[in-house]
């Protein structure tokens, strides 16, 4: 396995005719210590440049007989994006695509200074302080690939280029390193060998050409909105913890027959279920795989809704590895996430609604949470607002790939260093029993195991976060990508009403959906950064229109009521028009920044 993993790496790298050169991962750089900006702006930071890094890669390869510079200067703000934020998914992305020599204009923006959240502002702040006399090492670092990016930037003046080989030294190679190389073997030569390479990838783990399995039941926890029928006839959503059950045996067909629920997100279901069959003859004998004959479920019914996305598939996915292999799947565990093809897990759409749905004290909720390692600024975003007890409650892991998920989520797979890192964070739970905390996890005894937790089981989160509560290193304001997504869902009770008639919705219905976004909204105030004030005022306003709305609708006469044109002309179906209006521009606006669509169904 891992001589055909190395070859395939060789051959996506030799695809790139030699131009990019990953950079160190491990040479000593700058420490955090040393960039005077807080954890949040060094997140944004980071965002910025892997924008950026994208950007001169994408140039680069426009331009094969000048882009060398460019693809070392991608190098280099990868190296500072990782040294700035480690666990960003956005930068291990586009240095597997680069490697991989896929195309990474996606994570690119349009390479204009303008269209950078943080970089122009932080050059600012640091060649102010340099002007202080304050040494600003990381400043050095920075402008090095910005002369080659942004060779118009009025900081580039104080760059100190004669020492630019030195600092870079061990951790990027020089320009000439990057120069095109050309082909030797033949483009039909080579795709005929990478071919047989992923054949060879894609041989089946199972031996027996007529292996059966035996009869499968197991279910895994993972947050949904369902949706369920009320006596009066409609619909109504629900946000639960939702159980999705598996049940599954050999069959004898030739083809996979796993049936989803006949109900509201069938096909979703089915897609997914398609997805995942796929995914499994990689990974086992396709005779096998498709001699499985099953069903699944939702414990307590509800229909899936298409704003889940196809978050359902990374739990059915563990479900039926585990019947596959003859495993069980732990009954505590939550996973979170969602399951690409090449078997990475990313974050959910819009992912605080899913966070959220963790926070609340449900019955049976579960103390294992295996997640996305995309999820990182979600659960941060926690300390940001007191809720440090969730990990003191919650064992939390973050992964990346569905093979490292799952030793957490079937029986008896922990590791030794997970086996332990649980056994000492156990302990730590019982001593700080009914203590505070914050206050408890300040104490320098208690922060000393939590750091060297970090070291035995560097995917164990709770922790990790403990200790940042317990440095006092936690983040005081919400990023813009989370403040976004909790935004999203603070005005998420207001899905439905665009979609009605202004005269179908009652002056109830309107106080009342009111009532619960602000609700989500108003403890968000004192997280909001200064310069994220207008898009919280924003969508306050909108949340405000629905009061407005109400009043009118309460004012408005039996004659107005039953009179077509004085009812258009008044001013509740003028105020209803203009709330239907700002919600359209606020729900783009937040969908810009969360890569998240104006879902159709009516959460109420």
């Amino acid at each position: 396995m891992m001589v055909r993993s190395i070859l395939i790496l060789f051959l996506a790298i030799g695809g790139l005719q030699g131009e990019f050169v990953a950079p160190s991962e491990v040479a000593p750089v700058i420490h955090r210590e040393q960039v005077p900006l807080d954890v949040d702006r060094m997140s944004e930071l980071a965002s910025d440049l892997v924008s950026l890094a994208a950007r001169a890669a994408v140039d680069a390869e426009a331009d094969p007989s000048g882009g060398a510079a460019r693809w070392r200067a991608s190098a280099q703000l990868i190296v500072l994006a990782e040294r700035l934020d480690a666990a960003s998914g956005k930068t291990r992305r586009l240095r597997k695509m680069l490697v991989k020599g896929e195309d990474p204009s996606r994570l690119a923006g349009d390479g204009s200074k303008e269209s950078l959240r943080i970089l122009p502002a932080a050059l600012t702040f640091m060649v102010g302080q340099s002007k202080k006399g304050e040494e600003q090492p990381f400043l050095q670092y920075l402008l090095d690939p910005l002369a080659i990016v942004l060779p118009g930037e009025e900081s580039l003046s104080h760059r100190q280029a004669e020492g630019e080989e030195e600092r870079w030294a061990g951790i990027v190679p020089p320009v000439a390193a990057y120069q095109p190389i050309p082909k030797e073997t033949p483009a039909n030569e080579l795709a005929s060998r990478e071919e047989e390479v992923m054949e060879q990838e894609e041989e089946p783990v199972t031996e027996e050409e007529n292996a059966r399995i035996e009869p499968f039941t197991g279910g895994l926890i993972f947050p949904a909105f369902l949706s369920y029928e009320t006596a009066e006839g409609g619909t109504e959503t629900r946000a639960k913890l939702a159980n999705l059950s598996l049940t599954l045996q050999s069959g004898t067909g030739n083809k996979p027959e796993i049936e989803v629920p006949d109900q509201k997100g069938k096909q979703v279901l089915k897609d997914g279920t398609k997805v995942m069959l796929t995914a499994m003859k990689r990974r086992h004998q396709e005779a096998l795989v498709n001699s499985l004959k099953g069903q699944l479920a939702f414990e307590g019914g509800g229909g899936y809704l298409s704003r889940n996305q196809k978050n359902h598939l990374l739990p059915l996915a563990a479900l039926t590895e585990a019947a596959l292999t003859n495993a069980a799947v732990r009954p505590d565990t939550l996973v979170l996430g969602h399951l690409q093809p090449d078997g990475s897990l990313i974050a959910p759409v819009s992912p605080w609604q899913f966070v959220e749905m963790l926070l609340r004290k449900q019955e049976g909720a579960p103390k294992r949470i295996v997640a996305s390692r995309e999820l990182l600024p979600y659960f941060r975003s926690l300390l940001t607002m007191h809720e440090e007890g969730f990990f003191m409650e919650n064992d939390v892991f973050l992964v990346e790939r569905f093979d490292e998920a799952l030793p957490y989520l079937l029986e008896g797979s922990d590791k030794d260093e997970t086996i332990e890192a649980l056994a000492q964070m156990a302990e730590i739970r019982r001593v700080g029993e009914e203590k505070r905390v914050s206050v408890f996890v300040a104490n320098s005894h208690v922060l000393a195991r939590l750091d060297a937790l970090q070291e035995l089981e560097p995917n164990y989160l709770s922790p990790r976060m403990l200790a940042l509560r317990g440095h006092n290193k936690q983040p005081l304001q919400l990023s813009p990508e989370v403040l976004a997504s909790q935004l999203e869902f603070c005005i998420q009770p207001m899905a439905g009403l665009p979609d009605q008639k202004a005269r179908d919705v009652g002056r109830s219905l309107l106080e009342d959906t009111h009532e619960k976004c602000r609700a989500a909204i108003d403890p968000l105030a004192k997280y909001v950064a200064l310069n994220e004030r207008d898009l919280y005022e924003e969508t306050l306003a909108l949340i405000n229109r629905l009061r407005t709305a109400a009043r009118a609708r309460g004012r408005l006469g039996e004659e107005e009521w039953h009179n077509s044109e004085m009812f258009d002309s008044s001013s509740y179906a003028k105020t209803f028009a203009s709330m239907k209006e700002e919600y359209t521009l606020v729900r783009l606006k937040l969908a810009a920044r969360t890569g998240s669509s104006v879902p159709s169904e009516v959460s109420q």
